[in-house]
Parts: structure tokens; C-alpha cells; sequence
């Protein structure tokens, strides 16, 4: 499976309050705190933020691990009965997603790992970290923005969201959260939502508000999104989110077969940011 880095834009979800001195706190001073110390964290598995370290004052990096406490690992070679590593009931299997923070973008580059961490497992540590809730939002193609800015061009919003509860973050979108969450317990895996975009009504079944609506599908981690817009001749046409997020895809590179040391991987992945800084700056 080929290599993915994922960008992300970080953003408060409420600007916070200036301090007593009237100082306002900004998402490069919440980063900043990572370079103190590693951060811990347990829910369904044990995570942290781990070493974090400035390269060239230009970047923040660091990992995001989740240990596989608890699940015995077995190893050895074909036609033997292999052996158990043993370990302590508080070690397990490394799980690990390097990644970039861009202090003059507010961008955060991110190694896709299937076995490792969603980036809203991140973005829930970060708000833990920081003291203070903020989102992280995909990056999108320029022409896709700029679609989606226009507003009145989107009619209709189709989206498959994996029914994982606690991947839902508190301050969501009321009626999508209260969604999931009620079909959570009906043990479907998967659940397909299909909604009407009306600027004009606030009728049960459509939404005034497409772009809150978009990132708050693709904050649920939505595994497909399309949105329906008129086009510039008044026909229809569907824009695939998920493939006009910006990413960069390395050719020879496999994340979670080869083990590099971490100031090479955040190499890579600074090499990945700087061959979309032309797509990125076009559209944000």
C-alpha cells in the first residue's frame, strides 16, 4: 500500500479569550507547549505525543503513537510454532503516525498509517494538550473551494460515515452527533446520509449552511462525501471530496515497512509539504 501524507488545516473552534495582560493565544503557542515535554492519554488504548522537536525554527515535529496494550504478539518463522514476546501488562505494539506542524500555514502535515491513529484521534489529544478545542480540516483542491465558497451552487450532500462513537467530538454539529450516536447502537458499521441544501428554507431534511455541514461530515471521518452543484451552464454535476482533498503520495517510499529515523521520516515529510506549497497557496 503506497505512502500518504495528509494536510490539515488547525483552527480554534472558539477564538479564546485574551489573558489578563490582554494577550491572545495562538495555535503556534499551543505547538509550542509539545516541545516541553511528551503528553499521555487513554481511552480504548493508550496514546501520546511523543518528542517533539523544532527543525529549522520553519517546523514542529513530532509522533503520535497508540500502544497496543494487552494483545500478546507471537513471532516466528513458517512451519514453527513461533514464540510469545514477552512483555508487562502497560507495553504493546507501537502504532505510530510521524507529523509536521507549519507554523506560518497553521498546517499540519500527516502520515497517513491505517494501523495508527485517525486524525481525529489527534485532534482529540491535541485539545487535551492544549487546554483549549480545535479542529483539524482537510485541505482542498482550489477549484473545489472556491465551488464550495459560491454556496448557492451546492444542491445536495451524499456521505458514508463510520459508526464509531467515540471518534465524535463533543462540540459537534448537534443533529449529525445526535445521529450517529443513536446509530451506534443499533450495530451497523457503516451509515449513508443523504441531505438536500436549501439557502432558502430551514425545512426538516435540508441544511442552510453547506460548508458547516461538508467539514462536519469530514470531521465525522466520513469514508465518502460527494456534494451536487449546478454548474456553470445550469446542469448538474457531483464533486468527489474525498479525492480533491490535497495530499502528496511518495512512489518509493513505505511507511509501515520501512524504519527510518525519525528526523528522516520528518524530512520526507517536509519534502512532501514543499511539492504542494503552489497547490496549498492557491487555494487557501
Amino acid at each position: 500500500m503506497s505512502t500518504t501524507v495528509e494536510f490539515y488545516k488547525v483552527s480554534f473552534f472558539e477564538e479564546p479569550e485574551p489573558d489578563e495582560q490582554g494577550n491572545t493565544k495562538a495555535i503556534s503557542d499551543c505547538f509550542k507547549k509539545l516541545l516541553i515535554g511528551n503528553h499521555s492519554f487513554q481511552d480504548s488504548y493508550d496514546r501520546d505525543l511523543y518528542k517533539f522537536q523544532s527543525i529549522d525554527e520553519n517546523y514542529i515535529c513530532g509522533v503520535f503513537r497508540k500502544v497496543r496494550t494487552g494483545e500478546p504478539i507471537k513471532v516466528g518463522k513458517a512451519c514453527t510454532d513461533g514464540w510469545d514476546v514477552a512483555m508487562s501488562d502497560d507495553e504493546g505494539k507501537f502504532e505510530t503516525n510521524h507529523l509536521v506542524y507549519i507554523p506560518n500555514k497553521c498546517i499540519v502535515a500527516y502520515i497517513r498509517n491505517h494501523h495508527g491513529n485517525h486524525y481525529k484521534r489527534l485532534e482529540d489529544c491535541l485539545n487535551k494538550a492544549f487546554g483549549v478545542q480545535v479542529e483539524l480540516s482537510p485541505l482542498l483542491t482550489k477549484g473545489t473551494l472556491e465551488t464550495l465558497l459560491s454556496n448557492k451552487s451546492v444542491t445536495k450532500l451524499q456521505a458514508n460515515i463510520p459508526v464509531k462513537p467515540d471518534l465524535i467530538p463533543e462540540y459537534g454539529d448537534n443533529w449529525s452527533t445526535e445521529a450517529i450516536q443513536a446509530l451506534s447502537k443499533s450495530g451497523a458499521d457503516t451509515v449513508r446520509i443523504e441531505t438536500n441544501i436549501n439557502l432558502r428554507t430551514r425545512m426538516p431534511g435540508s441544511i442552510s449552511n453547506p460548508l458547516l455541514a461538508i467539514r462536519n461530515f469530514l470531521n465525522l471521518g466520513a469514508t465518502s462525501a460527494k456534494v451536487e452543484v449546478i454548474n456553470i451552464d445550469g446542469e448538474k454535476d457531483w464533486i468527489d471530496l474525498i479525492a480533491d482533498k490535497i495530499e502528496y503520495t511518495f512512489k518509493d517510499y513505505k511507511y509501515s515497512k520501512e524504519t527510518l529515523p525519525d528526523k528522516s521520516v520528518y524530512e520526507k515529510i517536509i519534502k512532501a509539504y514543499l511539492d504542494r506549497l503552489d497547490e496549498i497557496n492557491e487555494a487557501y
